[in-house]
């Protein structure tokens, strides 16, 4: 038997109504060929075919967001070429957000109500033999002035792209050192996404049976916390999971 039950929208601090938010990533300029015919097939899209038919963009819109409109999405967006995560892994196309038509796509999710665009790096990071050696972007930086560097080359590219600034964006695979705070910090963002815990109610206080979601900040910029990862959805064991942690 299914058990039906109602979750109400969760509070964030000081009792504030939180909307509803995707957050996805990566959106890049690229494709992978997983059928290894050299065709960009449902499935193998990363941002490459725009709005497209079998597009990752196509397939969001008919399956989820016009089925729920009050959904908004937060797209975390390589500027550059989206690096592989493997050597010798499947083939791939990957070009900056400057190429093959991408800037006019972007002008249209910039314009778009449903979408925010954020910072997601330059490169996503460098490639490694197997996907645990894959170096995430800002563990690849050496010192904050590196940092400081590669961020603002990244802002500017989207900028002179797009015409907009970067508000917010996300450490890739949320690894970071001592100093990436504070490059976020010198690079002027109103908020990032710093961790992900698995844990999912180190995120929350509980209030009156009221889940409240903690908003925290570093400096002067709002830590965004990230709850429920996707890839959750993937395990068999997900539904135990939740009923035991939620």
């Amino acid at each position: 038997m299914i058990k039906e039950f109602i979750v109400e929208k969760c509070k964030w601090k000081n009792d504030c109504q939180s909307p509803v938010v995707l957050m996805i990533d990566d959106l890049a300029n690229k494709w992978i060929d997983i059928k290894n015919t050299s065709e960009c097939v449902k499935g193998s899209d990363w941002g490459y075919l725009k709005k497209d038919c079998d597009s990752f963009f196509h397939i969001l819109n008919n399956q989820l967001l016009n089925k729920y409109p009050y959904v908004k999405c937060t797209l975390f967006l390589v500027v550059g070429r989206r690096e592989g995560i493997i050597k010798g892994g499947n083939n791939y196309l990957s070009y900056d957000i400057t190429e093959n038509g991408f800037s006019e796509f972007l002008k249209e999710l910039c314009n778009d109500e449903r979408f925010e665009l954020a910072y997601h790096g330059l490169t996503h990071g460098i490639c490694g033999d197997t996907r645990e050696e894959f170096v995430e972007e800002w563990n690849t930086y050496s010192n904050l002035e590196e940092a400081i560097k590669k961020i603002e080359i990244g802002k500017k590219i989207f900028k002179d792209t797009v015409g907009v600034n970067f508000n917010g964006g996300k450490y890739c695979g949320y690894c970071y050192n001592d100093f990436s705070d504070e490059s976020i910090v010198k690079t002027n963002f109103k908020w990032w996404c710093r961790h992900w815990d698995s844990i999912l109610l180190n995120n929350y206080k509980i209030k009156s049976n009221v889940l409240s979601l903690q908003l925290d900040y570093f400096n002067d910029v709002i830590d965004i916390p990230s709850t429920i990862d996707g890839s959750f959805y993937s395990l068999k064991s997900y539904k135990k999971y939740f009923q035991k942690n939620i």
